[in-house]
């Protein structure tokens, strides 16, 4: 066999190789990029959901997208220490205070931003973004009448429990924020 000869048989044998190759790792790309876009529109949807219900911490959607934090981002670690300490801030009886209020509220912050940033989101997103939220007067005293009305049913519970002899378990509830007394009446005519 001769250098030519060598030659065209490693180019054959290159070519056979290309062309079985080529499509494997153009799948392997596109799955990798496939995933990647998967990944993002995860952290903009959980993203969405945070903003959506910032001023409304004790919504359902809220907690479930807090709680895939961990999962959604678990490649980022400054995002999951946010979440870390936004977590320890309301969970410590501490911050039951209007001060801890606002420890609370900036944790929170913290970690909306953190995701912001995570996503390249900070220069079309700021902070001054995050704070400017709308929710109709109706809106705020239904959550605070649900929540007088969910401690006077503990509290009525609590009697009765008493009264027979149970016990009952010892819960300070964690209202966040505390509503600020009985929603006031409408004013005007109500019919």
């Amino acid at each position: 066999m001769t250098t030519s000869d060598a030659i065209s048989v490693c180019n054959i044998v290159a070519t056979v190789l290309a062309v079985m190759a080529a499509p494997i790792i153009a799948l392997w790309i596109g799955g990798k990029i496939q995933q990647k876009t998967n990944d993002r529109q995860q952290q903009l949807q959980l993203l969405s959901v945070l903003m959506s219900f910032r001023h409304q911490p004790l919504s359902p959607e809220n907690f479930r997208a807090l709680n895939l934090i961990d999962t959604v981002f678990v490649e980022n670690p400054k995002v999951r220490e946010a979440w870390s300490n936004y977590f320890v801030a309301i969970n410590d009886s501490a911050f039951n205070s209007p001060a801890g209020y606002s420890i609370r509220e900036e944790k929170r912050r913290d970690l909306i931003m953190a995701i912001i940033e995570a996503l390249g989101l900070s220069k079309k997103i700021s902070s001054a973004d995050v704070l400017r939220t709308y929710t109709p007067n109706a809106i705020v005293e239904a959550e605070h009448l649900a929540i007088w009305e969910r401690i006077k049913r503990r509290e009525d519970l609590r009697a009765e429990f008493i009264k027979r002899g149970i016990g009952f378990p010892d819960f300070v509830p964690v209202i966040y924020p505390p509503p600020a007394g009985p929603p006031k009446p409408p004013t005007g005519d109500v019919k």
